[in-house]
């Protein structure tokens, strides 16, 4: 008896079946990790993207009001110094005069 083989070709056509159907289902499953990953990878990556895009616009536009308001502060300074000089030199005039 030890030597018999069974042999149904219908369960085994059927575990083959199984075997196919589950082999599939874990393909689909593999698969739909890796588009889920991937996805969750370009969100991540878009988010971080889209910061860094606003971080770089707000840190843009703070060098060139920070560049604006030293130019004004340049020119008021050399404005005053101007003013400051011409009425001194009026001073003077009336004093040397």
């Amino acid at each position: 008896m030890s030597d018999t083989v069974l042999y149904n070709a219908g369960i085994i056509e059927g575990a083959l079946t199984q075997i196919h159907g589950l082999n599939q289902k874990g393909q689909d499953i593999a698969q739909g990790m890796v588009g889920q990953t991937r996805r969750l990878d370009d969100i991540s990556s878009g988010q971080s993207t889209n910061a860094f895009n606003d971080f770089s616009a707000s840190d843009q536009q703070l060098r060139s009001q920070t560049s604006e308001i030293t130019q004004m502060i340049h020119r008021a300074v050399q404005s005053s110094h101007e003013d400051q000089t011409g009425v001194d030199s009026q001073f003077a005039g009336i004093i040397s005069g």
